[in-house]
């Protein structure tokens, strides 16, 4: 469809060589480049980068888990079960 180049100025990106890095995984684009591949293609960010969205997916879960305790600590705190729920579901989704 586009050449590199051509995908480089849509983006707002200097070079194509940028695009090909995105391409084979070994850059990130921003998120503002991100969020331009999605609206270019008509692609959720997160199918267009799926290995990203997994690396980061773990990352949340691994960080929920260590988040959780604290508020199960505090069973007697509306705010903590509320808290406690919202982090039940980010587990249960990732």
């Amino acid at each position: 469809m586009f050449t590199q180049a051509e995908l480089a100025d849509l983006l707002g990106v200097n070079c194509r060589l940028k695009v090909m890095r995105y391409e084979r995984l070994q850059a990130l684009p921003k998120i503002d480049t991100a969020l331009a591949y999605q609206l270019i293609f008509d692609v959720p960010v997160h199918e267009l980068f799926p290995v990203l969205r997994e690396d980061v997916g773990k990352e949340v879960l691994k960080r929920a888990q260590l988040l959780y305790p604290r508020f199960k600590a505090d069973p007697d705190n509306p705010h903590a079960q509320c808290k406690m729920q919202v982090l039940n579901d980010i587990m249960r989704r990732l």
